[in-house]
């Protein structure tokens, strides 16, 4: 799932932080949610072509991340850290 920094629920002290509307990188018209992930990453791909450089996540990136979610869930199913290391 592709994170957007405007769906983060901020939190100091039990007060709440508003992120700038400047990490916003889709129409505000867009909705929060799984839809503006979506709409980050087809605008992430758009630029990429147009910069004629390669899109991120590529592949591996996309791999080794998976790897990281797998030890975490891992770890949080049996109660245990790993020592796995896992390369970013």
């Amino acid at each position: 799932m592709y994170m957007h920094w405007t769906d983060w629920n901020i939190t100091v002290n039990g007060e709440p932080v508003a992120v700038p509307a400047a990490y916003r990188t889709v129409p505000d018209a867009v909705p929060s949610g799984p839809a503006v992930r979506i709409a980050a990453l087809h605008r992430d791909f758009a630029q990429a072509l147009t910069e004629d450089r390669p899109a991120r996540p590529d592949f591996n990136e996309a791999a080794r991340y998976h790897r990281l979610l797998a030890v975490i869930e891992r770890s949080a199913a049996n109660g245990a850290q790993e020592m796995t290391v896992v390369r970013l």
